[in-house]
């Protein structure tokens, strides 16, 4: 199924985990950062839990465009509904969860027009071969990455050089190599750069 984003992402794409848990501090970090269209923000699992779904339209206050994914690391289909309740344009879904959970989690996404986000550790080809409804990114923590299927992302913080691109990644999830930095704008716009460069 094609998702009709209301906020459109271009990839390949960096999507930046945002994952304080002070939402003040983590719109203070954002303001400082330069918004681009191929920039989403994660809002993390330790933010959504320590501020709450408000979190997502209190971080699109700083950046009014932004693509926002909600790590949910849901394993109930239901579950779904928060990213919606929080106006989130993404959602993640764990890749450990029972194939009818996120088969459900996928439709009710996709009928609310909202991108979902399968974290395994590896490509998990035959969870994938199950499923009627197929999540639209695969989050991985290392490789191969197969051709053809839902885009790939990799959580790259440790695996990227942060310097040219990686033949067959789409989304490049990155926390450290931003905020780990001593100016985390120069950072993202460096990684953007190499992201651009192709």
């Amino acid at each position: 199924m094609t998702v009709d984003l209301l906020r459109p992402i271009a990839f390949p794409s960096l999507q930046l985990r945002v994952d304080f848990d002070d939402i003040y501090v983590a719109q203070r970090a954002i303001s400082s950062l330069r918004w681009d269209r191929r920039v989403a923000l994660e809002a993390g699992i330790t933010l959504l839990k320590a501020e709450g779904l408000i979190s997502i339209s209190l971080l699109r206050k700083v950046w009014p465009e932004a693509f926002i994914v909600a790590d949910l690391r849901a394993e109930r289909g239901e579950e779904a509904r928060l990213a919606s309740i929080g106006g989130a344009d993404g959602a993640t879904v764990l890749a450990r969860a029972e194939a009818k959970e996120i088969e459900k989690f996928t439709e009710l996404c996709h009928s609310r027009e909202i991108m979902v986000y399968l974290i395994s550790e590896t490509w998990p080809t035959s969870l994938l071969k199950r499923l009627r409804e197929v999540p639209d990114v695969v989050v991985v923590e290392r490789g191969p990455f197969p051709k053809g299927g839902p885009k790939v992302g990799l959580m790259a913080d440790h695996i990227w050089d942060g310097e040219s691109v990686i033949d067959g990644v789409d989304v490049y999830v990155v926390e450290e190599k931003v905020w780990g930095e001593k100016d985390p704008a120069k950072a993202l716009a460096n990684l953007m750069e190499a992201i651009s460069r192709g």
